[in-house]
């Protein structure tokens, strides 16, 4: 659950018409924009639409989406890749200090 780099999540729904206020998306990120249709199918139902959501700064990460269709249909959300719903990212190196106590009768060097 723990990435090293940036991550974007890609949010797909398959129908014929989707509604931006009836999917519901819960995540610290920004999920900009509206989706766009990737496929479209003769019938529509099989219809591809997309939304990206880039998880660009460092930080602990958690990820819901939620959905209906106009009639009220509820979706089916499945998550896949590592870590879909939960992770950080951490991008920034540690820094190391090395400190010494300083020596009575410490004269400097020679």
């Amino acid at each position: 659950m723990y990435f090293k780099a940036v991550r974007t999540a890609t949010v797909e729904v398959k129908d014929r018409n989707v509604d931006d206020s009836k999917i519901r998306i819960r995540t610290q990120a920004q999920a900009g924009g509206r989706f766009v249709n990737v496929r479209h199918t003769g019938n529509g139902e099989e219809d591809l639409w997309q939304k990206t959501i880039p998880y660009t700064a460092d930080g602990d990460y958690t990820l819901e989406v939620t959905g209906t269709d106009a009639l009220g249909n509820r979706a089916s959300v499945h998550y896949t890749g590592t870590a879909p719903q939960q992770f950080s990212i951490d991008t920034t190196p540690p820094v190391i200090a090395i400190l010494f106590d300083l020596q009575e009768g410490y004269r400097g060097s020679r």
